[in-house]
């Protein structure tokens, strides 16, 4: 058997059909990167995903400084995390994708009302000794679940 009836590619085939993969893989790429990665629905799902977080942790707060006898621990602990785990599983199927930068935000606003609810618990409880009115309750849940409510609206209003 003899080669000398294969073709040789010479040094310029090489070179067009190595170009020529590389700028068919670069548009690929380019394509893929840009295809939908972005989609508006899921920035919805996760900023409506981040609000819900944030308002159900300064919920938690608030209930949890109730008297006792009126909403248990166990029931409020309970409570709190069934809903966390559904909001969890809600966000899962219904975004498809996460768009660029939602999990910084998202992770910035946690920080933020882990922050301001170390801040209320000790401001509420130096002011409050024998129960909490039930203005200061909806205030303190309200200022708990901000920081998480103001990154829900920048992931909605972000520029795509």
């Amino acid at each position: 058997m003899s080669h000398s009836n294969r073709e040789v590619p010479t040094m310029s085939d090489d070179t067009t059909d190595d170009t020529t993969d590389r700028a068919a893989a670069r548009a690929a790429l380019e394509a893929a990167g840009s295809a939908a990665i972005d989609r508006p629905g899921d920035r919805r799902v996760h900023a409506v995903a981040t609000a819900a977080f944030g308002l159900l942790v300064g919920a938690y707060f608030a209930v949890t400084r109730v008297e006792p006898a009126l909403v248990p621990g166990w029931v409020s602990t309970a409570g709190y995390a069934v809903l966390a785990l559904a909001l969890a599983a809600w966000q899962t199927r219904a975004a498809r994708t996460v768009p660029h930068g939602v999990r910084r935000v998202s992770r910035w606003g946690l920080v933020g009302t882990l922050a301001v609810m170390v801040v209320t618990l000790g401001v509420v409880n130096s002011l409050y000794r024998d129960g909490i009115p039930g203005l200061v309750l909806v205030v303190a849940g309200a200022l708990v679940a901000a920081p998480m409510v103001v990154a829900a609206a920048v992931l909605q209003r972000r520029p795509r």
